[in-house]
């Protein structure tokens, strides 16, 4: 799904691939006040390989099978602007940590609604000894 299709898709309805990308152990950890996620080295190169269309590449952050949030997965080749939750694909740096963006290019004011304050998405990293 595009960037766009996933934020108007009903979350509750959608079918959630088999195997996440990120799966929950190669969460390191995650900055509240940043917004960065540090990830194993596994997952940084899955996201490398990822071919993202200019329109993005939907993604859902989920509490097990359970999703919480909708975004979209992003390539800093593009020229289309997003308002949603973006990941922007590392191309080539060795950094294990990536950026949620408010959206694209690389907004990272606050948004009204801002989904990285999103009180579900942190308790999960909360409970899951990642938030700090």
């Amino acid at each position: 799904m595009s960037g766009r299709d996933i934020l108007a898709a009903d979350l509750s309805r959608l079918a959630l691939e088999p195997e996440p990308i990120i799966q929950a152990g190669e969460i390191l950890s995650y900055s509240a006040a940043r917004h960065d996620l540090e990830l194993a080295p596994g997952a940084i190169a899955r996201l490398k390989s990822l071919k993202v269309p200019v329109q993005g590449l939907g993604f859902v952050i989920c509490e097990g099978r359970a999703p919480l949030l909708a975004g979209a997965f992003w390539t800093p080749l593009s020229s289309l602007s997003f308002d949603g939750l973006t990941i922007n694909v590392p191309l080539g740096s060795e950094d294990t940590t990536v950026h949620l963006y408010t959206g694209y290019p690389m907004q990272d004011e606050a948004a009204i609604n801002d989904p990285r304050a999103d009180a579900r998405l942190l308790e999960a990293f909360r409970r899951a000894g990642k938030l700090r």
